[in-house]
């Protein structure tokens, strides 16, 4: 069985969920359950993508309309969530903010 990944939220991330409503909060932490905790760097057709490097996260997740931005340590097992933001209403920034 695959090593369990520990799954850690950023203060910048914190506040990107808690400015959602509670439906999207909702989608955003199932995404994050389906794809994070056992196999974050294997990527999907439609869900996670690992980005071209220099960037400033590793990998996105899409969840629902949001983008999820982390960034993988796989010596410690453990998954760094940077920020959560909603497609559409932002051009994807360059750098975390």
């Amino acid at each position: 069985m695959a090593a369990r990944y520990e799954v850690k939220y950023t203060e910048d991330a914190g506040n990107d969920l808690r400015g959602l409503r509670n439906y999207d909060q909702v989608t955003i932490a199932a995404a994050v359950n389906q794809h994070l905790f056992f196999a974050p760097t294997v990527e999907t057709k439609s869900s996670v993508k690992k980005l071209k490097q220099p960037f400033w996260s590793q990998y996105r997740l899409r969840a629902g309309n949001f983008r999820v931005y982390y960034d993988v340590n796989q010596a410690t097992n453990r998954v760094t969530i940077l920020r959560v933001f909603e497609k559409g209403t932002e051009v994807t920034p360059t750098a975390p903010a």
